[in-house]
């Protein structure tokens, strides 16, 4: 069994140009393994293509050059219900704009990818990840009544 949950091989993307503009490198040559277990922190200024690669190693935005594999899979490879899946099942992620659905409380917003896979939400376990991150107390309020930070 393959020890990298990702590995990133010559990863490069370049943004499509503006009106009369020269089109935009933002990603080059960048190759990267995370093993199981492992903690990986992506740091630098403003604009410097974090979250283009975030975007491009979860197989969110397609890299124009270079290969990602999740799990020993090729995202390239994968339609976009399979990426979704994969993502679904695998993959934390927590976007800039939160993406919460304001109709539902926190812990519906937690327990949501579980019911999307059309798994039994367990109630411990959406209560052990707010409590994980300082919110237990605001497990039945909605979106608009939290603050950014929560």
């Amino acid at each position: 069994m393959n020890e990298h949950l990702l590995e990133i091989r010559n990863l490069g993307k370049v943004m499509p140009a503006a009106t009369n503009q020269a089109p935009v490198p933002v990603l080059r040559g960048i190759s990267l393994d995370v093993a199981r277990g492992e903690f990986v922190a992506i740091v630098g200024p403003s604009g410097s293509g974090k979250s283009t690669l975030l975007y491009c190693m979860s197989g969110l935005e397609p890299p124009t050059e270079g290969t990602v594999r999740m799990l020993g899979k090729d995202l390239a490879a994968l339609d976009r219900r399979a990426q979704a899946r994969l993502r679904r099942d695998h993959v934390g992620f927590i976007f800039q704009s939160y993406n919460l659905i304001p109709s539902l409380t926190a812990a519906e917003n937690v327990a949501l990818p579980a019911r999307l896979a059309r798994r039994k939400t367990d109630r411990a376990r959406v209560d052990s990840a707010l409590s994980a991150v300082g919110m237990s107390g605001q497990a039945r309020q909605k979106p608009g009544t939290l603050s950014g930070g929560q």
